[in-house]
């Protein structure tokens, strides 16, 4: 605290007291609001204290004080941030429309169902809302219709009196359907609006039509008019109107599936069949067993849907003209034909030039899944169809090094072995098959005590280290050539090596001085080691010991590997001249971080500049303004010798 004159004031013990206690409380709040509820009375009756628990926690407001549970914008900071906390609020507020408002709109944008809380799966609800506001609010039109605005959800909840009100209902009815089993029977009988409000498709789904009164249904004006706009809303109609045939007779020709609820007489009805099939391939499933085995329907139908083959009669599937047109209109067609079929080789073909994907594939006769030819059209639309091929063609070596990845999941685990050894001194194929970070794929058991295969598996990638045997990486002979390969593969030795083989740690710190992070305490102390660590990169220096980060040797290898060490030392060094001119020679930039006495030295900004040309506005002023400098600033970088004349 300090005085009117600028100067320190003591304070009393017990003013001081308080005011430590206050900021725990308001550190407390800050962090989780609900905190305010072990808070002494007086803090909470300090607004400050009281703001930031509520706009952390909204529901925090119940521990308020009286006096702050009436405060405006207490409130709306708590209701703002969580809607139902404005049970908590003075009934003066409660009633107030901006208040209740901040709170609905908090409160519709508010998700309920399942969600993750704390790596915990839980289902959250909405706390009720218009319950807690005051009844005078509940009683007016005009806040619902600010508030349905805000969240047109909130109507679900609102009294009769208002839900009652047609002429208030009905454009709310058009914008969200959702709330048409709420709306009063008056509504519900308005044709003009049931017309208008089935135009919106899936949004006034049909189990809406429960809540239609039945006397609407029987006005036969209304039901030509329902199925001469909406002809798919033939479902909504009550079964008695879906049996009638003269009515279906009229939808047919643009809703075929309105056969479903057909009489016998009608689904044998040719004619009638016919029309369905042509507009709707499938619709030949409500046909008479009679009508199935007529050639002509069936070629119409499959011809406008080539899956419309699984209705045909089983001698019509045994058709290899209709099983042709099936196919190659749709290629997965082919699973419904007769086994005869599935084995003629015209007919997959025919399949597999139909098909995007070449999922036919599945369908062929064994005999044809061992057809190269059309196992190579086939990997041609997915590779991992080679799965479905016979033992003899997944034993080819040159799919297994076109398609790796696919062919070796389709092999025996003896056959993977051997694919394995192939692959032995090509790594990017056992990096596509096991480095990649979504491979869960292990190594056969035949090769998990190869010693050889496991020191050129473990080489091709360091990561694949961690795929081996625990024997393997538990023995320092055979990891020193993998290290010696790949420093990174130092993640996945075994710990006691790591502990103890100090032949081990300085092959690792060698090729990846990054594994500095790694070493126990014992490797970081080591002079030799760090030495090899910041020699292949430079910053590993932030990872050695204490004395070491000050060894200069240690230093100036680290800075002539990566000149950003520079910012990294203290202000002592950074005056040392042979440390910053070898870290400027390395990144010129690094001028920047030197000592004010070096950024005048002549040299060391030479070097710099030579290095970088927009070093140069990190020099001395009186060094930024010789020209010999800024021309060979301006050789390096047009824009330096301008930017060093910046102030």
């Amino acid at each position: 605290m300090y005085d009117g004159n600028g100067e320190l004031k003591r304070l009393p013990p017990e003013e001081a007291a308080a005011q430590g206690a206050r900021a725990a409380v308001l550190a407390a709040v800050q962090r989780r609001g609900m905190a305010l509820a072990d808070a002494p009375e007086a803090l909470r009756d300090d607004r400050a204290v009281v703001l930031a628990a509520v706009g952390r926690s909204g529901g925090a407001l119940q521990y308020a004080s009286q006096r702050l549970r009436d405060d405006r914008a207490v409130v709306l900071a708590a209701v703002r941030q969580y809607g139902p906390a404005i049970r908590y609020a003075s009934e003066r507020l409660r009633g107030d429309e901006e208040v209740a408002l901040a709170a609905i709109a908090q409160y519709s944008a508010v998700q309920t169902g399942w969600h993750m809380e704390r790596g915990t799966l839980r289902f959250r609800e909405k706390a009720p809302l218009l319950s807690c506001l005051d009844p005078a609010l509940l009683r007016s039109r005009d806040f619902f219709q600010k508030a349905a605005q805000v969240s047109w959800e909130i109507l679900r909840d609102a009294p009769d009196e208002i839900l009652q009100d047609a002429a208030f209902l009905r454009p709310w009815l058009l914008r969200e359907p959702a709330l048409f089993p709420l709306a009063p029977e008056a509504l519900r009988a308005d044709c003009d609006l049931l017309l208008e409000l089935m135009g919106q498709g899936l949004r006034f789904p049909d189990a809406f039509a429960g809540d239609i009164p039945p006397a609407v249904w029987a006005r036969q004006d209304f039901v030509a008019q329902v199925l001469g706009r909406y002809p798919w809303r033939f479902s909504m109609l009550p079964l008695a109107c879906r049996k009638n045939d003269a009515l279906i007779r009229d939808v047919l020709r643009r809703w075929p599936s309105a056969l479903a609820d057909a009489s016998e007489a009608l689904r044998d009805d040719r004619a009638v069949l016919l029309a369905a099939v042509r507009q709707q391939g499938d619709a030949l499933q409500y046909a008479s067993d009679r009508l199935r085995d007529d050639r002509d329907l069936a070629l119409a139908a499959v011809g406008q849907q080539g899956d419309a083959l699984q209705y045909a009669s089983d001698r019509l599937r045994d058709d290899r003209d209709l099983v042709l047109a099936a196919v190659r209109q749709q290629g997965d067609a082919l699973q419904y034909a007769s086994e005869r079929l599935r084995d003629d080789p015209e007919v997959a073909a025919a399949a597999l030039a139909a098909s995007r994907d070449g999922g036919c594939y599945r369908f062929f006769s064994p005999a044809l899944r061992d057809n190269q030819a059309l196992l190579h059209r086939a990997m041609a639309l997915d590779p991992r169809l080679i799965r479905y091929a016979s033992d003899r063609l997944r034993q080819d070596a040159a799919l297994a090094y076109a398609q790796p990845l696919a062919f070796y999941d389709a092999q025996s685990e003896p056959r993977q072995a051997e694919l394995l050894r192939y692959f032995t001194h090509k790594p990017q194929r056992l990096k596509a098959l096991f480095a990649a970070p979504w491979s869960r794929r292990s190594i056969p058991a035949a090769l998990r005590t190869d010693e050889a295969f496991l020191c050129a598996f473990a080489c091709a990638h360091p990561s694949l280290l961690r795929r081996c045997p625990q024997e393997f990486r538990a023995n320092a002979a055979l990891l020193k050539t993998v290290l010696a390969r790949h420093g990174g593969a130092w993640l996945w030795i075994d710990p006691k090596l790591q502990q103890e083989d100090r032949g081990l740690a300085l092959l690792a710190a060698t090729g990846c001085g990054a594994m500095l992070r790694y070493f126990p305490p014992v490797w970081r102390e080591d002079r030799e080691i760090v030495l090899a660590a910041v020699g292949q990169w430079g910053l590993a220096i932030r990872y050695a010991a204490e004395p070491l980060r000050r060894d200069r040797a240690v230093i100036l290898a680290a800075v002539r590997r990566d000149g950003r060490v520079l910012a990294l030392l203290p202000e002592a060094l950074r005056a040392d001249r042979e440390i910053v001119q070898a870290a400027v020679s390395q990144k010129g930039g690094m001028l920047r971080y030197a000592a004010a006495a070096l950024r005048a030295d002549r040299e060391t900004v030479q070097i710099s500049v030579t290095r970088c040309g927009r070093a140069l506005e990190y020099a001395a002023a009186a060094l930024r303004a010789d020209p010999a400098l800024r021309r060979l600033a301006a050789a390096r970088c047009p824009r330096a010798a301008r930017d060093a004349s910046a102030p």
